[in-house]
């Protein structure tokens, strides 16, 4: 996965999914062949975050990511090899819907993910 660990994906999410860091743990699967390693940085990455299953598909890192990366697709990817771990028992994710509605991003992309 070409992620360059920009972070511009990250800083809207609102599953607050660490999207480098699981990329870069599944890297070192596919790369080097590090199935366990790249499992526990896996483990790590999303400890206390948002889980690749859990993300909502809204888009809005693929808008901001540089390299135009299908991370979604990637994400999806990932929670079915590294399996669907949700997010841990307890913590809590908010995030407003009202300025989620109303971003410049979503306001149009919104309407057509959700027609799908």
């Amino acid at each position: 996965i070409a992620c360059t660990a920009c972070h511009y994906c990250t800083e809207g999410c609102p599953m607050q999914i660490p999207i480098p860091e699981i990329f870069a743990a599944r890297n070192k699967q596919l790369m080097f062949n590090q199935i366990e390693q790249g499992r526990q940085d896996y483990v790590r990455a999303i400890e206390g975050a948002g889980s690749a299953a859990d993300c909502i598909h809204c888009l809005q890192c693929e808008g901001a990511c540089p390299q135009q990366l299908p991370i979604t697709q990637y994400l999806e990817e990932i929670a079915e090899v590294m399996g669907r771990n949700r997010l841990p028992k307890g913590s809590v994710h908010t995030w407003s819907v009202d300025s989620w509605l109303h971003s410049p991003y979503y306001a149009g992309k919104l309407v057509v993910h959700l027609e799908k």
